[in-house]
C-alpha cells in the first residue's frame, strides 16, 4: 500500500486540495498490478479513511482526506531515522562504486542496484568497451564467454581442462576468463573454475 501511495503522489498533483481525475490503467501499469488490484487498493484506502475514492462512472476521482503534513512538522522516530540513514549510506556507497569501479559493467551494476539479480554485461559501457580493447570484438567475447559457461555447466574445472574444451585460441580464452572472474560471473576455488 505504501508503494501504491508513493506512485499516486508522484503521478498526480493537487491530491490534497481537490478531487483529481485518475487513470486506473496508467496506475496499474506503473505499479505492475492489474486493474482489479488497483480498484481493491483504492477501496481499502477509502475504507481506512486515507483517501476518498469515487469509482469510475465516466472518470474515477480521488482526494486525500487529511491535509498534507509539512516537513518541518513531521516527527520521525529514532528507529525510522536510523533506517533511513542506513539506506542513504547504502545508496551513496553504490553511487561511489558505480563511478569508481571499472571492473564490473555499468549497466550490470545499475540493474543490481534496482534489484535485478540475473544481469549480463551490456557490451556498450566504458567498462565493457575497455574489455574489448584487448583486441577482441564484442561478439568474440560473447561467443567465448558462452563456450566457457557451457563448459562449466557440468561442474568445476582446472585451467588446463577448461582450455582444452574451448574452441577459441587459448590467449583469447584466457582474456575472457580473466574478464569473467573480474566481473564475478565465475569464480576460482582451489584452482578450479566454476560458475558464480
Amino acid at each position: 500500500e505504501e508503494d501504491f501511495l508513493q506512485v499516486l503522489l508522484r503521478s498526480y498533483s493537487g491530491l490534497f486540495a481537490d478531487y483529481i481525475p485518475i487513470q486506473e490503467e496508467v496506475l496499474a501499469e506503473r505499479c505492475g498490478l492489474d486493474k482489479k488490484e488497483i480498484y481493491r487498493l483504492f477501496n481499502r484506502l477509502s475504507s481506512l479513511g486515507v483517501l476518498h475514492y469515487i469509482p469510475r462512472r465516466q472518470q474515477p476521482c480521488i482526494i486525500f482526506t487529511h491535509p498534507r503534513v509539512e516537513g518541518r512538522e513531521l516527527n520521525l522516530g529514532e528507529d525510522v531515522y536510523e533506517t533511513r540513514l542506513q539506506r542513504f549510506d547504502e545508496r551513496i556507497t553504490a553511487m561511489v562504486q558505480y563511478a569508481c569501479d571499472d571492473s564490473i559493467c555499468r549497466s550490470k551494476r545499475l540493474m543490481h542496484y534496482f534489484g535485478q539479480k540475473k544481469t549480463y554485461n551490456c557490451g556498450q559501457c566504458d567498462v565493457c568497451l575497455q574489455r574489448t580493447e584487448s583486441g577482441l570484438r564484442y561478439h568474440e567475447v560473447e561467443s567465448i564467454k558462452e563456450s566457457i559457461m557451457t563448459a562449466l555447466e557440468d561442474g568445476p574445472k582446472d585451467l588446463r581442462t577448461l582450455m582444452q574444451q574451448l574452441p577459441s585460441p587459448e590467449e583469447k580464452s584466457l582474456e575472457v576468463l580473466r574478464y569473467l572472474c573480474d566481473s564475478a560471473e565465475i569464480k576460482m576455488k582451489d584452482f578450479q573454475y566454476e560458475k558464480a
